[in-house]
């Protein structure tokens, strides 16, 4: 595993936490860029759009390891969560958490990353930190969902 990947993820939390304070879904890159948490595939990232699942992470030195370029796979989770959609490299289809699932999603993640993730904390880390939440949030069926997220863009 690289050692860069949990500060993916962090940066990852970096760009769920401005969603969270009311962001559209779109925000501003580095020199102005964009990064949609939608589609990573919109910006180009590392001469490759941003990752949407762990299996295209970007695992080599430029970018800090890939900080920006792998976080677009938890954004990618935060949007399913929110959403719903299909995960465009895995084509797993999550429902979302319904008609308040921004504030749902918005709750299960701040509540997951604030009370259950560590500095070294990883993509699974992440996984297991927001279904806690979910389930001492909402209950079952809302965990399932996030499950659901998480799965599509490949983290376990």
């Amino acid at each position: 595993m690289s050692p860069w990947l949990p500060l993916a993820a962090a940066a990852g939390v970096a760009a769920l936490a401005a969603a969270a304070l009311g962001c559209d879904p779109a925000s501003r890159g580095e020199l102005g860029a964009v990064r949609f948490r939608y589609d990573g595939g919109l910006y180009g990232c590392l001469g490759a759009c941003d990752a949407d699942h762990y299996a295209k992470r970007y695992l080599g030195t430029a970018d800090g390891g890939g900080i920006h370029h792998n976080s677009g796979i938890a954004n990618q989770a935060f949007f399913l969560m929110a959403e719903g959609g299909v995960n465009r490299t895995s084509g797993q289809r999550v429902a979302g958490l319904g008609p308040a699932g921004r504030e749902k999603a918005e709750r299960i993640v701040y509540r997951g990353f604030t009370a259950y993730l560590t500095p070294s904390a990883t993509f699974r880390d992440a996984r297991a930190a927001t279904l806690r939440a979910t389930r001492e949030l909402y209950g079952e069926a809302e965990a399932a969902q996030v499950a659901a997220a998480w799965s599509a863009v490949g983290v376990e």
